[in-house]
């Protein structure tokens, strides 16, 4: 049921207008995926009752990340709702739940829900991906214009791999990898890949679009053909494309260069050296010829963009729970964070510089940024961080 302009409690006071620069052309997980926001301007300390512009409470908690759309913030909330929230107030615009769930719902983990998937957008549209086997596009303005059931997660544990908008193909995976239209959910084409838990990236070869999924492989966007396989296989998180190249971060780092033809084998620039061991849920951020990898624990480990040498490793004490969010750029600054609501600044550089440690209540997603202000979702509110 769709409740129009509901009005939540807001707390705090709207400090200012949230400037927005003008959104991407498609938006999702981490932003455009890589997690980089180098033209924001940060404040670099706050806590719950400090340096808040306005917080929002939600219906139910979720994992999945906030993304930034024109003057809007979607999130999602248990079991499959989508919030589309005011960024300059923090007002509720509307929110739309799926009804006709698939019975008995699919299993999943307690921490993991089944909306842990990041919602992506091209401007005009929203697409949302839950956990019982379900896909879901709405207009920004509130209006849903399909939703499908596709096919039962192929585990246990439930899942977490965002939509990714290839060209005109919405890419879904659950037990197979599904190219649907964006305008409809029409099913164009479904391979049998390797389920992973980390989302596929989308690079553009030449004129064709390719989904480098997490477990090594190349998949044409239009048809769904595969292109290559056995790259790599990531446990949890997600590669990260940056500037023409993959990165496959976990105990064994490596890197390679995305080819010229897309049926041609990316070519490896380094294997990369053994770092610290433990799951890496978190995506990697690449910055400033460096490569920032933490894993569940926090050891922190730096590489070299160039050659995968280790720079430095850190264990990042003030950091506690688990580590699921994704390191972040904002401004010159990195922003690390752990499940407990902590989160470390760093000044990015070869060095470990701590600049400020915060905190706040529980949050798994990853933070966005713009211009001075910083949204986090939490498993209560939806937080604006600013001056």
């Amino acid at each position: 049921m769709k409740l129009s302009r509901h009005i939540p409690l807001v707390l705090g006071l709207v400090c200012g207008a949230l400037v927005l620069s003008a959104p991407a052309e498609i938006v999702g997980f981490r932003g455009d995926g890589a997690g980089l926001y180098p033209k924001a301007k940060p404040v670099l300390q706050w806590s719950a009752t400090s340096n808040v512009v306005w917080k929002t409470a939600l219906t139910n908690r979720s994992n999945a990340s906030p993304i930034l759309v024109g003057d809007r913030i979607f999130v999602c909330a248990e079991p499959a709702t989508l919030i589309c929230v005011s960024a300059d107030t923090g007002l509720i615009l509307w929110q739309d739940s799926l009804t006709d769930l698939p019975q008995p719902a699919p299993p999943t983990h307690n921490v993991n829900g089944y909306t842990s998937a990041t919602p992506c957008s091209d401007g005009r549209r929203v697409w949302v991906v839950f956990g019982q086997g379900m896909v879901a596009c709405w207009e920004v303005s509130g209006k849903k214009l399909w939703a499908v059931t596709l096919e039962r997660p192929p585990n246990g544990w439930g899942g977490c791999v965002s939509p990714r908008l290839a060209g005109d193909v919405l890419a879904v995976q659950f037990d197979h990898l599904f190219g649907l239209d964006p305008a409809t959910g029409a099913e164009r084409w479904k391979i049998k890949t390797p389920w992973g838990w980390g989302s596929p990236v989308v690079a553009r070869i030449g004129k064709q679009d390719v989904l480098y999924t997490c477990k090594g492989a190349a998949i044409e966007a239009a048809s769904g053909r595969e292109l290559t396989k056995g790259l790599v296989a990531l446990e949890y998180n997600s590669p990260c494309l940056v500037d023409g190249v993959l990165y496959y971060l976990q105990q064994k780092p490596q890197a390679y260069a995305v080819p010229e033809k897309p049926e041609d084998q990316p070519r490896p620039l380094w294997p990369g050296v053994a770092i610290a061991g433990d799951r890496y849920y978190a995506t990697p951020l690449i910055h400033g010829g460096l490569v920032y990898a933490i894993n569940q624990t926090h050891q922190l480990t730096v590489l070299d963009q160039t050659n995968g040498a280790v720079v430095y490793s850190k264990k990042v004490e003030f950091l506690q729970g688990t580590g699921y969010p994704s390191p972040t750029l904002a401004g010159g600054y990195v922003f690390l964070s752990s499940e407990n609501g902590q989160t470390v600044v760093l000044k990015a550089g070869r060095e470990y510089e701590e600049v400020a440690r915060n905190s706040l209540e529980t949050f798994r997603s990853s933070p966005v940024f713009s211009g001075s202000r910083m949204i986090i979702r939490g498993q209560k509110y939806l937080w604006c961080i600013g001056r």
